[in-house]
């Protein structure tokens, strides 16, 4: 059960919004489990819940130039690979680079212990 998530503590069956829309369709897989989980669990309430947010602050300034003063302070090693990533190794203006969101994640990983909180609290004192 990918979709529904029987969940103890609040007595409630949980489902995604996509999964409760494929439910509505009488006689569909998704319609019969989730009449399987009601008939298992006839006192829950049935619930949809819908995905959380994420913050739009979130790692805002966590930019290119960023990640470059950090790697140059923290790594230097790693330099030739994120420019390389970037595109910045090559002349040529058109060269083939990774997009941002990839190169955020192998920043992200490359720095393992650079935790979320951290960055946010990093960011935080150089927009003030």
């Amino acid at each position: 059960m990918k979709s529904i998530n029987i969940n103890f503590e609040n007595k409630t069956i949980e489902m995604t919004k996509a999964f409760a829309n494929k439910a509505r369709r009488y006689g569909s897989e998704e319609y019969k489990e989730m009449l399987s989980a009601c008939q298992a669990f006839p006192t829950y309430k049935l619930i949809t819940k819908t995905p959380t947010k994420k913050s739009a602050t979130a790692m805002k300034g966590l930019t290119y130039d960023f990640m470059e003063k950090y790697i140059k302070v923290h790594n230097a090693d790693l330099l030739p690979e994120f420019y390389t990533l970037t595109g910045k190794d090559s002349a040529d203006e058109f060269a083939v680079s990774a997009s941002y969101g990839e190169v955020r994640q192998w920043f992200l990983n490359q720095f393992d212990t650079f935790s979320r909180v951290r960055i946010d609290a990093i960011l935080g004192k150089h927009a003030a």
